[in-house]
């Protein structure tokens, strides 16, 4: 992934970092390859399942949600996916705007957008992070957060027009997100 994506800053540089190879580390048992920017958490591999093919991923951090490392997926491949996805929809062209999701949005997004099945589920809480796709666009539905009472929306879009017309259809205060 970091000799695909890894230098692309246009692509990589929201919220998760991936660190580059000489600055890969060990913590006790697991190889760290990428980092939250404020280093609340940690993303690693098990060293002693790295030879696999598609290994697990650990997590770690300070924050409450972790305590030491524990399971944050299934596969690797589906991390590397998750992560360009996320992190394109905090940054880039005609993207990385975001607004807090009000409650008729939902309508909009499964009536117009299509779903995209989840890739992981973080510490097995299910509906955390929502996809959807669109004509242009690529939409994250956050309700991450504890603050907002019906979370974010992230939205990437391919041309000025797709996220011009997405923007009005779901009205409100957008943001651009230029460095998270």
């Amino acid at each position: 992934m970091y000799g695909r994506f890894g230098r692309r800053h246009d692509l990589l540089h929201g919220l998760r970092l991936l660190l580059p190879p000489e600055e890969l580390e060990a913590a006790g048992s697991a190889l760290i390859r990428q980092a939250e920017k404020f280093w609340l958490y940690q993303i690693a591999v098990p060293i002693d399942r790295i030879a696999e093919t598609d290994p697990p991923v650990l997590i770690d951090g300070s924050s409450e949600a972790y305590d030491d490392w524990e399971p944050f997926a299934d596969r690797f491949s589906a991390v590397c996916v998750e992560t360009v996805m996320s992190e394109n929809s905090l940054c880039g062209d005609w993207g990385g705007w975001h607004r807090e999701r009000l409650a008729p949005d939902a309508t909009y997004l499964e009536q117009s957008l299509t779903p995209i099945p989840p890739l992981i589920v973080p510490g097995g809480q299910e509906n955390v992070n929502r996809w959807y796709a669109g004509a242009d666009v690529l939409v994250r539905e956050d309700r991450s957060d504890r603050e907002s009472e019906w979370g974010w929306l992230y939205v990437r879009a391919l041309t000025r027009e797709a996220l011009d017309g997405f923007r009005a259809a779901l009205p409100g205060q957008w943001t651009e997100t230029v460095d998270h």
